[in-house]
């Protein structure tokens, strides 16, 4: 923002019209450039702040040994982890049922109420996958035609 400029401006005297052109001082453009500039530290803040955020979450979302233990340990908080073939059983469940995308949702659900909530979905869920085992594949990634 400018902070000085040229003004132009007439002056009449007995008649006559002179024509000046002075130095000007545009005080509120002292103001705005101060405001402009703490609006823009704070979005380049907020903007370093999204970028290690996203970050953040692409790493939560694609490690798998993380997806493994945040089940596992929902499942542990509810006592559904009590007998020692349901680590294989948990692995199963986190890969083939829930995969990224519901581990994803667990966690949000975390985040947005309480560890409380996101608990007792994953037992219930927990409890229906063990229940009615998924029989829609073969191998892991093989789907059988129905």
């Amino acid at each position: 923002f400018p902070r000085v400029t040229l003004c132009d401006f007439k002056v009449r005297q007995l008649g006559n019209i002179h024509r000046h052109t002075v130095q000007c001082v545009l005080p509120i453009n002292f103001f705005n450039e101060k405001v402009y500039m703490v609006i823009w530290f704070w979005l380049a803040i907020v903007s370093i702040i999204n970028v290690i955020n996203l970050i953040t979450w692409i790493a939560r979302t694609l490690f798998r040994l993380d997806q493994l233990q945040y089940i596992r340990r929902h499942l542990r908080y509810m006592d559904k982890m009590d007998r020692p073939e349901d680590k294989k059983i948990s692995r199963r469940f986190v890969y083939e049922y829930l995969r990224c995308d519901g581990v994803l949702v667990l966690k949000l659900v975390a985040m947005n109420t309480s560890d409380i909530v996101a608990s007792e979905l994953t037992a219930e869920l927990w409890d229906y996958f063990k229940s009615n085992p998924p029989t829609f594949y073969k191998k892991k990634n093989d789907f059988v035609d129905v």
